[in-house]
């Protein structure tokens, strides 16, 4: 078969391997959708996304509007004739108007193993719920939130010490490959996606605030789950004396709990250790102040004077 015509749709970091390796394939991209500039940082100067700036760098056509639901934009759809679009971490909703457009239909890469973890947040989901295994699923779209038929699945382990960030990247590199063999089979056979299974639906709902505070009262193993699953962004935290502190990393400790939950005390290795629900300890291994640099813990305790063998502040909900 020709090359086909393809309409990417993606705006973050974890977008940017899929649109790499399609313009490595011959394919002819016909367009690149992103997610219109917002301000960023400090300045607030209006930035680009990942997508955008790689794709406006290979001379393809960029668009980013507000909204898909224009008249406007759903006419330049059409007359781009694309035999396929691939969606990856877009960020906006498709309506069944443009669903239909495409030749080949709507193809989609989700960071889970569906039906598990539906929705905005499913690797920071599958990690603070301590889960073993994730992936990544890829999907013809329907109008349903990630309630597609599926192409393919390929499973990820989740060990104990990975963190979302890393996680993320690992599942962006395998979405790419898997993205680029559902294209080249679609182009040479009539593959057909298997309806997705009603059982085992969770959904990955947005990380709320109140989500990111440390609550002691869970057990460590919960907290580590915790502070992995929101490593880099948008991280956890304890309160100290009216002070945030970001944690960064942890370890799940041997070592003999203290008489209160909260307890934050300094062994004789030099570990600082926490008393977590269920008779638990952590062990507090790398640590930040709002607007400073990350810290291991022994810059950290030399940094300024830490109130050790005090009681940390649990939050009322979470």
């Amino acid at each position: 078969m020709d090359a086909l015509r393809i309409i990417f749709m993606g705006s973050p970091e974890f977008a940017l391997p899929s649109l790499k390796e399609i313009s490595d394939t011959g394919h002819d991209i016909v367009a690149v959708y992103t997610q219109p500039p917002k301000p960023k940082d400090r300045g607030k100067k209006n930035k680009k996304t990942k997508v955008g700036t790689f794709a406006e760098s290979q001379g393809f056509k960029v668009c980013n509007p507000i909204s898909l639901k224009s008249e406007v934009v759903i006419k330049e759809l059409k007359a781009a004739n694309p035999d396929i679009i691939i969606v990856v971490a877009y960020g906006k909703i498709l309506t069944h108007e443009i669903l239909s457009i495409p030749k080949f239909g709507c193809i989609n890469a989700h960071a889970s193993i569906l039906p598990r973890w539906r929705g905005a947040a499913p690797i920071q989901r599958a990690i603070m719920e301590g889960d073993t295994r994730t992936g990544v699923s890829i999907i013809k779209m329907e109008e349903g939130l990630d309630s597609g038929p599926i192409y393919s699945i390929r499973e990820v382990p989740i060990n104990e010490s990975i963190t979302c960030g890393e996680l993320h990247d690992k599942l962006s590199i395998l979405s790419a490959t898997m993205i680029v063999e559902t294209i080249d089979k679609i182009s040479k056979t009539s593959i057909q996606p298997k309806i997705q299974s009603s059982m085992g639906i969770t959904h990955a709902k947005k990380i709320k605030k109140y989500e990111t505070q440390i609550n002691w009262r869970k057990t460590a193993s919960q907290i580590s789950c915790q502070v992995r699953g929101l490593n880099p962004y948008p991280g956890a935290w304890f309160d100290c004396n009216g002070e945030r502190i970001k944690v960064l990393k942890v370890k799940i400790s041997n070592s003999l709990p203290s008489d209160k939950v909260g307890k934050i005390r300094l062994n004789s290795k030099g570990e600082l250790l926490v008393t977590c629900g269920s008779d638990t300890v952590i062990s507090l291994k790398c640590l930040q102040y709002s607007g400073k640099k990350p810290l291991n813990i022994d810059e950290f305790l030399r940094g300024r004077k830490f109130p050790l063998d005090t009681i940390l502040s649990c939050p009322d909900i979470n």
